[in-house]
């Protein structure tokens, strides 16, 4: 896995941008900005990433955009923090690691993504 490391800029609950390279968070589900939970997402992530990012880069591609893990300078791990506070689904077809972590009433909220179900 290739790392990177510098400031970064949330585009929305999925999805950021680290040292000018967009990277999509693997094992997370958000809805989609212009929905309401997508905004919520896009807030929690904002609120989430306030400076510089290390990101560890699968080697993966999706839509252009590299797919890794990425987490703050204080180690918070930002895929399962988002996760973790109810503002996204995991992602299980791609990375069972967050299941444990996601909200009941998220998933009640929001249904999971039809690419994200484990076929």
């Amino acid at each position: 896995m290739t790392t990177i490391s510098g400031p970064a800029r949330v585009i929305d609950g999925d999805t950021v941008v680290v040292a000018g390279t967009t990277v999509r968070l693997k094992g997370v589900d958000a809805a989609e900005l212009g929905t309401e939970r997508g905004e919520n997402a896009r807030r929690v992530m904002v609120a989430l990433v306030t400076g510089s990012l290390t990101c560890r880069l699968t080697g993966e591609k999706t839509y252009s955009r590299e797919v890794g893990y990425c987490t703050t300078v204080n180690g918070t791990d930002i895929n399962r923090a988002i996760i973790a506070q109810g503002a996204a689904l995991a992602c299980p077809r791609y990375d069972t690691r967050y299941l444990s972590f996601e909200q009941e009433a998220a998933l009640a909220a929001q249904p999971r993504s039809s690419y994200c179900v484990k076929r």
